[in-house]
């Protein structure tokens, strides 16, 4: 089974939930407001915000000293294309480490 992600803006907050063989994994990303959440085990601060047409979300560890050797993951989403063919771009940057992960509609 192929994970299924579906992306909506809720009550101003922009939400994606992914489902998984393992179950439902919804992420919220209200704009401009620090959120806890916690990543294998390491409590991080996540903030988003707009930049044009691209998601921007910095996550930090909260431990000071993990996050010295940590430094700050981005993630950028953004559309590629239009309409019923357009796919969401996800890019995850650590230092000068980057990976992608295209979403495609699904009929």
């Amino acid at each position: 089974m192929k994970p299924v992600q579906e992306w909506a803006h809720i009550d101003g907050t922009w939400q994606f939930s992914v489902s998984t063989p393992i179950g439902l994994r919804v992420e919220k990303f209200p704009l401009g407001v620090e959120v806890n959440d916690e990543v294998d085990g390491t409590r991080m601060v996540k903030l988003t915000s707009w930049e044009r047409a691209v998601m921007n979300t910095a996550i930090v560890p909260k431990d000071a000293q993990k996050a010295a050797s940590f430094g700050i993951m981005t993630m950028r989403r953004y559309l590629v294309g239009a309409g019923e063919s357009a796919k969401l771009v996800l890019e995850m940057r650590i230092g000068d480490i980057i990976a992608f992960r295209e979403f495609t509609r699904v009929a």
